[in-house]
């Protein structure tokens, strides 16, 4: 539903609060997903409000109350284009899963030859146990036809079971190789678990509306001290009508 500076959203939706391509602490709903092809975002089942408070700036608020409301997750935020330079926002949330409150930010900033950006939460749990905190910074840019991206992610108290690990970095590479045509690169390392993984993709529309992809990809884990490789290769046909 929209009307005048207000919109108001139901259902499944993707909700991307913080500034980063993959590492997002700021993003409290769904941050990005890794996979040596692609970088993806679930969808989560909430309400959005928004209401617009100038040309730059807005307010949201957000309820993703899952089959139990009182186990949801709730949060307002707040943001604008700051002194004229950059683009900012807070964050405040409960988690009512883990019993936690959530305070958070993150800030980008335009440069002549990139763009810089980071990212803080912080986690109070109710029970008045100790905070965990999380944080990433990282750049992108693009120099003709390449596009770089780097960004460093550090987790104060990581799950056994989070897909980061206390330290982690991610870098990757785009070259647009002609008007039809682009190639790929990206990888992960889990620094502090000794993991990693990258991928290499390639496209090219080898007819009007036919993209045929070609991918490949290695992962190196070490479930239970074991070393484990895991490769794949594939492709892909995308119709384009």
């Amino acid at each position: 539903l929209r009307g005048g500076g207000f919109k108001a959203t139901l259902g499944r939706q993707v909700l991307n609060f913080g500034k980063g391509r993959l590492f997002s602490p700021a993003d409290l709903f769904a941050e990005a997903e890794y996979s040596p092809l692609a970088v993806s975002r679930r969808g989560t089942d909430a309400l959005r409000l928004t209401a617009e408070l100038g040309p730059l700036a807005l307010a949201e608020a957000i309820a993703a109350p899952a089959g139990d409301p009182a186990s949801g997750r709730y949060a307002l935020r707040a943001a604008g284009f700051v002194a004229g330079a950059a683009d900012c926002s807070v964050i405040g949330a409960w988690d009512g899963a883990e019993g936690t409150w959530i305070a958070g930010g993150d800030a980008k900033l335009d440069l002549p030859f990139a763009a810089v950006y980071g990212e803080a939460a912080a986690a109070f749990p109710l029970d008045s146990g100790d905070a965990a905190y999380r944080a990433a910074f990282g750049f992108d840019a693009s120099y003709g036809d390449l596009v770089a991206a780097a960004e460093y992610r550090y987790d104060g108290a990581p799950a056994a079971e989070a897909p980061y690990g206390a330290h982690s970095l991610y870098a990757a590479l785009s070259l647009g190789l002609s008007e039809y045509a682009s190639l790929s690169a990206s990888g992960l390392w889990l620094v502090d678990r000794d993991t990693w993984s990258g991928g290499l993709v390639g496209k090219a529309e080898i007819e009007q509306g036919v993209v045929l992809g070609l991918s490949a990809a290695a992962t190196r884990t070490l479930p239970a001290g074991i070393e484990t490789w895991r490769a794949e290769a594939g492709f892909s046909l995308e119709l384009r009508f």
